[in-house]
């Protein structure tokens, strides 16, 4: 995704083709062994999703902490979540936190097994982005910069190996983190309920021991992984696009091959972030429930302003190198028609007509180029998911400053 001009040559079918980047060598240990056995990313996160709500619904079940015993007289379920939303105390449903009252990780339940499909697809889509985009004729370039672009793959992957190595590494430093922070958790879970220490009566609790404690660790430390992956991959990939802006261009194919003008694998990968957004979002708000109590009110809004930052950036800027390459490309076109239509002005006869008259078709087929490889109404709600699950997370920060 470039962000300057280069010149609109179009390397002919004998130059060689344009190399891909190798994302799953960031991550070893799980994505890349899905990636070997070919499982798709929809598969892979409806296994996730499976897996992780069968196995935590079992383990709270277990421990007779799936739902409360009794049913709140407060009102309904719905009722009870915006009085937890609101730290009201009139959510407590007594002295217990079951599952199905631990509304956070309800909500981190789901965005953990989705995260697990966005990132897997981002890394699936980015691994063949380059040969799907070539094939589609949605690349241009010089036989110089295909070169240079060559050498910055190359580059990148072997960024990208050293970057495996610790993903071992990563992986514990998850693991120890939401161990220590269900640890923390101890007398301080919740206490905006007043129902003592909820925690000792947590469906997750490590002390006393209960199944769900360990396996809400795992999923936790999955989820953080997961980030981490992410985000190495895109920070690198961003980085990437900028030392590149000069060799390489994704440009719209006019035949419309796919009805999206060639864009499907870019679609992909950035309606996925998008995605990922959203569950970023929602994670934090959920998170917070728990980072707060453990690591304190400011530790717990920087943690949130980088895990945020970080994803938000990532999207942002390929969206917007996108869309200043598409800009870029419809301009030389646009100026390429227009010199066929002011040399078409001089000739008179029926050819010379037909010409200018197809021209101006041409100029019509390219104003109706769409500037993001998405559909604006999906674009649309994506922003507004973002924007209420963002008006949350800022609600409940401010109730922590506010001492509630």
């Amino acid at each position: 995704m470039v962000q300057s001009d280069v010149a609109d040559t179009q390397v002919d079918g004998s130059a060689s083709p344009v190399p891909d980047i190798s994302p799953f060598a960031i991550e070893p240990l799980l994505l890349a062994r899905l990636n070997r056995f070919r499982v798709p990313p929809l598969f892979a996160g409806l296994v996730a999703g499976l897996v992780t709500t069968v196995g935590l619904t079992w383990a709270a079940g277990v421990s007779k902490l799936l739902y409360a015993p009794t049913s709140s007289p407060s009102g309904s379920w719905w009722h009870n979540l915006w009085l937890f939303i609101l730290h009201n105390p009139g959510a407590s449903k007594g002295r217990t936190v079951p599952y199905l009252g631990d509304y956070p990780a309800i909500v981190l339940t789901f965005t953990i097994a989705a995260s697990v499909y966005l990132v897997y697809g981002i890394f699936s889509y980015a691994s063949s982005l380059h040969t799907d985009m070539d094939k589609a004729g949605c690349i241009t370039t010089t036989p110089r910069g295909r070169e240079a672009l060559t050498d910055a793959v190359t580059q990148i992957n072997a960024n990208f190996a050293r970057w495996g190595r610790f993903a071992p590494l990563a992986a514990l430093l998850s693991l120890g983190a939401v161990i220590l922070i269900n640890f923390r958790l101890e007398g301080r879970l919740f206490s905006f309920l007043g129902s003592g220490d909820l925690y000792r009566h947590w469906w997750a609790s490590l002390v006393p021991f209960r199944p769900g404690g360990p396996l809400w660790i795992i999923f936790g430390a999955l989820g953080i992984y997961l980030v981490y992956a992410e985000a190495i991959l895109g920070l690198s990939y961003v980085k990437f696009l900028r030392s590149c802006r000069n060799d390489y261009r994704f440009r719209a194919n006019m035949l419309n091959p796919d009805g999206l003008f060639g864009w499907t694998a870019i679609r992909r990968i950035v309606s996925n972030l998008e995605a990922g957004v959203l569950c970023t979002v929602m994670s934090s708000w959920a998170m917070s429930f728990y980072l707060q109590p453990a690591i304190g009110t400011l530790m717990t809004v920087l943690v949130l302003i980088v895990f945020n930052g970080v994803v938000t950036y990532v999207f942002a800027s390929v969206t917007w190198n996108f869309r200043r390459q598409v800009r870029a490309d419809k301009r030389a076109m646009r100026e390429l028609i227009g010199k066929q239509i002011s040399s078409g002005m001089d000739n008179s006869d029926v050819q010379g007509l037909l010409q200018t008259l197809v021209a101006y078709k041409r100029l019509e087929l390219v104003s109706s180029v769409p500037s993001v490889p998405i559909r604006p109404h999906w674009l649309v709600v994506g922003a507004l998911s973002v924007l209420i699950s963002l008006g949350a997370l800022i609600v409940q920060i401010l109730s922590y400053f506010a001492g509630k």
